[in-house]
């Protein structure tokens, strides 16, 4: 049994599916249950239906009678922004002041 995503990097609140494979195809019989080890960063459902919820990393894997999926590993990061009239001062060669609207 394995576990396909597109990618494994998600901004918070971003959605992706999950594809589960079972070969053979008549080797288990049932639905294949996925799990996150940690709902706070990401969940799934039994669908395949990913959401990234908040900043981490967390591992999903199906299962399926005596049958373990490959290993996920997720990583969510904090939604981008656009920054707007960047400007700097007060530079040396060991930092800068930034600042933006």
């Amino acid at each position: 049994m394995t576990l396909a995503i597109s990618k494994t990097s998600f901004e918070v609140g971003e959605t992706a599916k999950i594809t589960v494979t079972v070969t053979p195809p008549n080797q288990t019989s049932g639905t294949p249950t996925l799990a996150s080890t940690n709902t706070k960063v990401a969940t799934v459902d039994n669908s395949g239906n990913l959401r990234a919820v908040a900043v981490g990393t967390t591992t999903i894997t199906a299962t399926l009678g005596d049958k373990t999926s490959n290993v996920l590993t997720i990583q969510v990061y904090e939604a981008l922004v656009t920054v707007t009239n960047l400007t700097s001062s007060n530079v040396t060669a060991n930092s800068v002041t930034l600042n933006w609207e």
